[in-house]
């Protein structure tokens, strides 16, 4: 009698495991690959890609930082005018798929994943928690 009750919840539990994670989208790390025309010279937009660098070095943390490395504005200025149209752009491309945090779903999933197990084992085994 105890066995078919605890082959009922993990059953359960399985079945509701397998749609919490299929609701799920996979993430995908997936990126284009440039065809040989892109690479040639001047192929990017040299203008837009700096303005998108700038933008991030204007940040106070990131100024802070390359402060406390011990680059100042000039040097910073003269490593990125060294730099190649693709160089610039691999650099552009970068930033701009950077998220700010991260993403919280997969922690959230998780913590869910360990409630739910952790009441299963409760219910199982009959014991109960009582907040006084």
């Amino acid at each position: 009698m105890v066995r078919r009750k605890v082959s009922r919840w993990v059953l359960i539990y399985l079945t509701l495991s397998i749609f919490v994670t299929s609701a799920i989208p996979a993430r995908s790390l997936a990126y284009t690959i440039p065809t040989i025309a892109g690479l040639e010279e001047g192929a990017y937009n040299r203008q837009k890609d700096m303005a998108i660098i700038q933008k991030e070095l204007e940040s106070k943390i990131i100024s802070q930082r390359l402060k406390d490395l011990g680059l100042t504005p000039q040097e910073i200025k003269e490593r990125l005018s060294r730099l190649s149209d693709a160089e610039i752009h691999a650099i552009a491309s970068q930033i701009e798929a950077l998220k700010a945090g991260g993403d919280g779903t997969g922690l959230l999933v998780a913590m869910l994943l360990i409630l739910v197990i952790v009441l299963l084992i409760l219910q199982i085994t009959g014991r109960r928690i009582v907040i006084q």
